[in-house]
C-alpha cells in the first residue's frame, strides 16, 4: 500500500479527520506534524499497531514509546497516579515541548513501555495532531517519524525520506517550529530527573522543581 498524503495548513477537514480517524482504528500507524518534531503514532492500547511502530522505526524492543494525550482524562486513563508536581508542570508547560515521566497502569500494554512500569506522557501544541487526539478519544503511542538513531524531522518529506513509502498515512502540516525533540523529565521516583534536554528549558523548570537532577 502506497503511502498517501493529506497536506493541511490549520487543521484537518471533517472528511479528513473521518480517514485519520479510521487508519487509527483499523491499526495502522500515521504521521504528523507536532510542536516539536513529526511524529508517528499509532492506538496505544492494540499491541499489532504499537508494533507496526517499532518495525518502521526499526527500533530496538528494549526502548519504550511515548503517549500522546489532548486532555487530562487521556492521562488518567493510562497512569496509576498524577502527583501535584506533575500537574504543576503540565499547567505550567502544556500543552507543549515537555514529555513527563510517571507510573502505568497495568493497561498500558508491556510493548509501549518496554516492560517498564512507567510511560511518558505529553500534551502537543499543535492544533492538527490535537484535533486527532479530541476525535480519537484516547492516547496515542507516538515517537518521532524517523529510523531510530537518524535525526529527527521537521517536515513530512524528511519522515516520508527516512521512513519509506509504503503502508502508512502522512499528514502534511508543514515545518515544525519547535524543531528540536521535547524535554523529558522523571517523576515516577523520589528525586526528579531530567532524561533528555529539549524545547523546554531546564532553567525554566528548576523555578518549579528547584530538586531537579541533571
Amino acid at each position: 500500500m502506497e503511502v498517501e498524503i493529506i497536506k493541511v495548513s490549520a487543521k484537518l477537514a471533517e472528511d479528513e479527520l473521518t480517514k485519520v480517524i479510521k487508519y487509527l482504528e483499523e491499526e495502522k500507524t500515521v504521521i504528523f506534524p507536532t510542536d516539536t518534531v513529526y511524529g508517528i503514532g499509532s492506538d496505544l492500547f492494540k499491541e499489532k499497531a504499537v508494533k507496526r511502530l517499532f518495525e518502521i522505526k526499526r527500533r530496538p524492543l528494549d526502548k519504550p514509546i511515548n503517549a500522546l494525550v489532548s486532555s487530562m482524562k487521556q492521562v488518567q486513563m493510562i497512569v496509576e497516579d498524577i502527583p501535584d508536581l506533575a500537574v504543576k508542570l503540565m499547567e505550567e508547560f502544556w500543552p507543549g515541548g515537555l514529555t513527563i515521566i510517571l507510573k502505568k497502569k497495568e493497561i498500558v500494554p508491556d510493548i509501549v513501555t518496554a516492560g517498564k512500569k512507567t510511560i511518558g506522557v505529553r500534551k502537543p501544541n499543535n492544533k492538527i495532531i490535537l484535533q486527532i487526539l479530541n476525535k480519537f478519544g484516547k492516547p496515542l503511542a507516538a515517537t518521532s517519524a524517523n529510523i531510530s538513531g537518524l535525526p529527527s524531522p521537521i517536515t513530512a518529506n524528511e519522515a516520508i525520506q527516512q521512513l519509506g513509502k509504503e503502508g502508512y498515512l502522512v499528514i502534511d502540516g508543514g515545518k515544525t517550529f519547535e524543531q528540536q525533540p521535547s524535554t523529558i523529565i522523571d517523576l515516577s521516583s523520589k528525586n526528579p530527573l531530567i532524561l533528555r534536554k529539549g524545547s523546554v528549558n531546564v532553567e525554566e523548570l528548576k523555578k518549579i522543581v528547584p530538586s531537579i537532577i541533571e
